[in-house]
């Protein structure tokens, strides 16, 4: 008799063991692992890179920034991040509006990181343009989701406002480049068929940094671009697709010849 029951209890503890949830694993968003760049090195997370020599320093930021490079060249672009809006103003300078906001979202303790937003559009269309009305129903400050991508240079290298080298690893600011905003939840997707173009447009704006860069001549940029078949890739997209893309690769010849004030070495 108590064989019988020991045995049941046995079987009953398996059985419980075995059926018992085990805790789901969680899944880190982009944003969570661009995050992770900054805290998730202690030299960074702990301050330690301050007491560093500048020689030290500096190379140690040359590495950070190629990492953070990586980073954005494997994400392409940034869909649906979340973060606080402030400082929305627009800007008339004919025959140009330039429209402007901060987006800040955490890091560490009393640390955050800041996108400086901007972006212009000719005066006399921005009431159709889709961005432009999206702001319109923008609070002055609360929580957004936007679409978007750092702003680089000719040279690949991001571009910061101007700011000590040290906050540029424990506060960033950084320049960033908006395609979409929205008070809530960014319902447009990234297809199959955009991504496939942005980055076979990432790879055109490449060449043509490399041609400013002189690492290319024209003749091999205009065989490359060819091979690229950018035109009958985008054939498939819708007009919000359409509109998107245009945005991306507006920003990225644009950044290509903006002054980098602040290029972490």
């Amino acid at each position: 008799m108590k064989k019988s029951v020991l045995l049941s209890i046995l079987v009953a503890f398996v059985f419980l063991t075995c059926t018992e949830e085990k805790p789901k694993e969680v899944k880190l968003t982009e944003q969570d692992e661009f995050v992770r760049l900054y805290t998730g090195d202690k030299d960074i997370a702990e301050y330690k890179f301050i007491s560093f020599n500048e020689i030290k320093k500096k190379e140690f930021i040359k590495d950070f920034n190629q990492k953070l490079t990586s980073f954005m060249d494997s994400v392409i672009v940034f869909h649906n991040w979340k973060g606080q809006i402030d400082n929305i103003s627009i800007n008339e300078k004919y025959p140009f509006s330039y429209i402007s906001c901060d987006i800040t979202f955490p890091l560490i303790e009393n640390r955050s990181i800041k996108f400086s937003c901007k972006y212009s559009q000719l005066t006399e269309t921005i009431q159709e343009d889709s961005l432009y009305s999206r702001f319109k129903s923008i609070p002055a400050r609360g929580v957004v989701y936007f679409d978007g991508v750092v702003a680089r240079d000719v040279k690949n290298e991001t571009i910061y406002t101007p700011h000590t080298d040290d906050l540029i690893l424990v506060s960033p600011y950084i320049e960033f480049n908006l395609i979409d905003i929205s008070s809530v939840p960014i319902k447009h997707s990234i297809s199959h068929t955009l991504k496939r173009c942005l980055i076979q447009n990432k790879v055109f704006i490449d060449l043509v940094k490399q041609k400013e860069n002189k690492e290319i001549d024209e003749a091999t940029l205009d065989m490359k671009a060819k091979a690229l078949k950018l035109d009958s890739l985008s054939e498939n997209l819708n007009p919000w697709e359409r509109y998107y893309l245009d945005k991306y690769v507006r920003y990225g010849i644009h950044d290509m010849f903006r002054a980098n004030t602040k290029s972490a070495y």
